[in-house]
C-alpha cells in the first residue's frame, strides 16, 4: 500500500519478492533478482524475508539495477531494513494485538538505549499464540494452532561518528 510496485507475498513452497514485475520466483536454485537487506547484510534467499524482523526503524526501497551500491544481488532493486537501535535515549515500547474471532494474539516488548558514550543496546521480545481455526478430524484438534517466543539483543558500538558496529 505504501511501496508502489513492490509485491512481497509468501506461498507454501516459497516466498515471491517482486519489484516492478521482476523477481526470481519460487524457484530455490536461484538467486533472488530483488536483494533483501538487514542492517547491510545480504540476505540471498527470498525465504529469509519470513524471518521476524522486529522493531525496525525504517525501510528503504530502490528500484532499477543496483550494481554500485549493492552488488549483484540486486538486479531488479532492492529492499533495506534497519533494526533499531536508539543511541541518544532510553526508549521502551509496548504493543499488543487480539483477534477474537482466532483467538489470535500478539505481545512485543521493546526497551533500549545508550549504555555509555560509546556503547547502546536494545531488547526485543515477542510472543504469539493462536488457537487452530480448521478443525482436523484425524487428529481431533484444531489447527494451525501456534505458540511462538521470539526475542532478540542488539548491541552497539560507536567508536567514532563515522564508524559504527552492530552485533545481533
Amino acid at each position: 500500500a505504501y511501496v508502489p510496485n513492490l509485491v512481497l507475498t509468501q506461498s507454501v513452497t516459497g516466498t515471491n519478492i517482486f519489484i516492478r514485475g521482476i523477481g526470481s520466483g519460487v524457484n530455490q536454485g536461484f538467486d533472488q533478482s530483488v536483494g533483501l537487506y538487514s542492517d547491510g547484510v545480504p540476505l540471498p534467499r527470498a525465504n529469509m524475508a519470513r524471518a521476524p524482523f522486529l522493531d525496525l526503524a525504517g525501510i528503504q526501497v530502490v528500484r532499477g539495477p543496483q550494481y554500485v551500491l549493492d552488488g549483484n544481488y540486486s538486479i531488479a532493486g532492492s529492499v533495506h531494513m534497519l533494526s533499531n537501535l536508539s543511541t541518544d535515549e532510553f526508549k521502551a515500547g509496548f504493543d499488543f494485538n487480539y483477534q477474537p474471532g482466532q483467538r489470535d494474539s500478539t505481545l512485543l516488548l521493546t526497551a533500549g538505549g545508550p549504555i555509555s558514550e560509546e556503547f547502546a543496546m536494545s531488547v526485543v521480545l515477542q510472543r504469539k499464540q493462536a488457537d487452530g481455526y480448521v478443525e482436523n478430524v484425524f487428529k481431533g484438534e484444531d489447527e494451525p494452532g501456534r505458540e511462538e517466543l521470539t526475542t532478540r539483543l542488539v548491541l552497539g558500538y560507536t567508536p567514532t561518528d563515522n564508524l559504527s558496529f552492530k552485533l545481533k
